[in-house]
């Protein structure tokens, strides 16, 4: 059962786990690379996975504390995660705006390991198209949702320690990740920019610290 007002903190907490996804969409849209429906399911499939087990491991943390001390920790985890997004995407926006033709051409230099490849694609979402096909395929697909995954498992483990609810919480973050990932692609293609996608990671950070400012006031 949802209690009162909680589905609007799960329908932030799930934009704000998807906004990077915006991002990524205007990047691709912008330089003309297709992801597929199927490709976006399994996206979706993985990002909502990720949150499953995240908020599942964070719910069982706070099995092993007092109520407060658990909802004080998940809004701490929250609040702390936005702050390092906002910083993080601060520094690095610069970087990722001027793109250059050896990044464009990252087909040959990424690597062959699949963990490897994961890190290479959390740096530069472009990536994730390793053959230049500009076309995602399943295979890359898979390494893009799971670079997007690890990206917010710190924002489960919190909404998992304020309990918010996690069937309705998977729900909106699957949706909310076909969505977002579309919205950006169609963006990107039409303005062939990624002005809007630059300020993705900042509202994502801004919208974690007030739903844990918000779960530790109120």
């Amino acid at each position: 059962m949802v209690k009162e007002g909680e589905i609007s903190l799960i329908f932030l907490m799930a934009l704000s786990s998807n906004l990077d996804n915006v991002g990524v969409g205007m990047a691709y849209g912008a330089r003309r690379i297709s992801i597929p429906l199927a490709s976006n399911l399994l996206i979706a499939a993985i990002t909502t996975i990720g949150t499953f087990l995240s908020v599942a491991f964070g719910k069982g943390m706070s099995v092993f504390l007092k109520p407060q001390t658990a909802n004080f920790l998940g809004s701490a985890i929250l609040i702390c995660a936005g702050v390092w997004v906002v910083f993080y995407d601060s520094m690095t926006a610069a970087h990722r705006t001027k793109p250059s033709v050896e990044k464009a051409a990252v087909g040959a230099a990424v690597p062959r390991s699949f963990f490897k490849r994961v890190l290479t694609v959390l740096d530069n979402p472009c990536s994730a198209d390793i053959d230049l096909s500009s076309h995602i395929d399943l295979r890359e697909g898979a390494v893009l949702g799971l670079a997007l995954t690890l990206n917010n498992l710190a924002n489960g483990v919190g909404a998992g320690m304020i309990g918010l609810n996690t069937a309705w919480l998977c729900v909106f973050v699957f949706f909310l990740s076909l969505a977002t990932i579309l919205a950006g692609i169609m963006t990107g293609a039409r303005y062939g920019s990624r002005v809007f996608g630059r300020f993705s990671g900042i509202a994502a950070g801004v919208i974690l610290i007030l739903i844990g400012l918000w779960d530790l006031l109120v």
